[in-house]
């Protein structure tokens, strides 16, 4: 076989097994439209790339380890170098990611095939040792080391994407923003694609087995920790948007708390007047309304002065606005709430917690086809030194709004949820102030 042929099947095996490994994060990335004639274009581009690299330099060895010299070192180290960059450039023209998305899955990948192939290198050193009198089986093309290279890819690479990759998302990688994945990058091509080909190299040297079995670890602890690192900035990025979604839309809801109190207040003030004037009209000697007609027109006048009055502004105000809300919905809001138990909160954030819970609540209540089932009950009391606010309706949800943790969070709550075949709840828990208590 032509020598440049063995040493583009050779490259080509390294390439597949790196562009798996990039695969394994790359899949959770959005497709760019027309897809497939993109992969084909740039399978043609990678095929024709190995060839014309391995007839350019037919003198270079079918596997790393071969390489002699500061030369040959430097050469490999460029060669993977520009592989990791090409892969960068390749996963950019196939998926709609952004470059630091892009940036994430080649050197996660490119650090997932190094531990596979370190691990198989090991594998091998601790089966044959090291030196000249290990090296005829490598020179075997699809022999039994690339055939173990091929296997260890592929159990590492399978169990990675189902512990790790398979929970993750385009959306959440759409969320990678952090240059530190440039740092990241650097570390790969420095620590990981360096010190292996330094590894390769000593071991084709004939250094001891336990040097090796040493260095490996150290090798695979560096590929580990930068998988791991980056996966902790993916996940840094995501809860940083999340936190700063968070605070806008706590901002919005405080802003609207403020609005709403102002708004409630000034209705109710309003609709009392019309009520005693409606009274007094109604007392007329001169009015023709029948008197069940009267009592009708009353108590629809009245609705809207019936606030809820808890012993807190700012439930007052949440109560009273969802009750009319759920009035409107058909839905019946039921409330026994001690509103001074909820004293030591800030009444914005009083009406964040129970309007994102009570929102959930009307949502998932008006989807119910039994009207009768509409309800919605709210619970508020302080019981042995802890608030409690058990919100019970019939209906599915989850209470998913992010705000509700938020707030609870802030004043050391907890949450629970629960959902039950025709019945949702939501309860939360707080250790009541010290000064309250007493």
């Amino acid at each position: 076989m032509p020598a440049w042929l063995w040493s583009a099947a050779s490259l080509a095996s390294i390439v597949i097994r790196v562009a798996f490994g990039i695969a394994v994060f790359a899949v959770a990335l959005k497709p760019k439209e027309g897809f497939a004639g993109r992969l084909l274009a740039a399978l043609a581009v990678a095929m024709a790339a190995v060839l014309l690299i391995s007839w350019q330099a037919t003198a270079m060895p079918a596997t790393p380890i071969e390489a002699a010299g500061a030369g040959g070192y430097l050469l490999q180290f460029l060669a993977f170098s520009a592989l990791l960059v090409g892969s960068v450039a390749v996963v950019r023209f196939l998926s709609d990611a952004s470059i630091w998305a892009c940036l994430f899955c080649c050197s996660c990948g490119y650090a997932l095939q190094n531990l596979a192939s370190g691990a198989s290198e090991l594998i091998w050193v601790l089966a044959l040792g090291t030196g000249p009198e290990a090296e005829p089986g490598r020179r075997v093309l699809f022999g039994p080391y690339t055939l173990l290279n091929f296997i260890i890819s592929a159990i590492l690479y399978l169990a990675v994407w189902y512990f790790f990759v398979r929970k993750s998302d385009a959306e959440g990688l759409a969320g990678v923003s952090n240059p530190a994945m440039i740092l990241m990058m650097a570390v790969v091509i420095l620590m990981v694609i360096g010190f292996d080909l330094v590894i390769k190299s000593l071991s084709a040297d004939g250094i001891s087995v336990a040097y090796v079995l040493a260095l490996r670890s150290v090798h695979g602890f560096i590929c580990v920790f930068t998988v791991l690192m980056e996966y902790e900035l993916l996940i840094n990025s995501r809860l940083a948007a999340q936190r700063d979604t968070a605070r806008h839309v706590l901002a919005e809801r405080q802003r609207q708390y403020l609005t709403s109190r102002q708004t409630m207040d000034a209705v109710n003030m309003r609709m009392h007047e019309l009520r005693h004037r409606v009274f007094r009209t109604l007392s007329d000697a001169g009015t023709e309304l029948g008197e069940e007609t009267a009592q009708e027109l009353l108590r629809e006048v009245s609705v809207y002065d019936a606030v809820v009055h808890t012993g807190n502004e700012a439930l007052d105000t949440v109560l009273s606005e969802k009750r009319l809300v759920c009035q409107d919905k058909g839905i019946t809001l039921s409330c026994i709430a001690d509103g001074a138990a909820l004293g030591f909160m800030a009444g914005e954030d009083i009406y964040v917690l129970m309007g994102a819970a009570l929102d959930e609540a009307i949502a998932a209540s008006a989807a119910v086809a039994d009207a009768h089932r509409r309800s919605i009950s709210v619970v508020c009391r302080r019981a042995m030194g802890t608030v409690s606010v058990h919100i019970e309706l019939w209906g599915k949800t989850d209470f998913a709004d992010n705000a509700i943790p938020l707030v609870a969070k802030r004043y050391g709550g907890t949450l629970s949820c629960a959902t039950g075949e025709d019945k949702s709840r939501i309860d939360l828990l707080f250790e009541e102030p010290e000064e309250d208590a007493k």
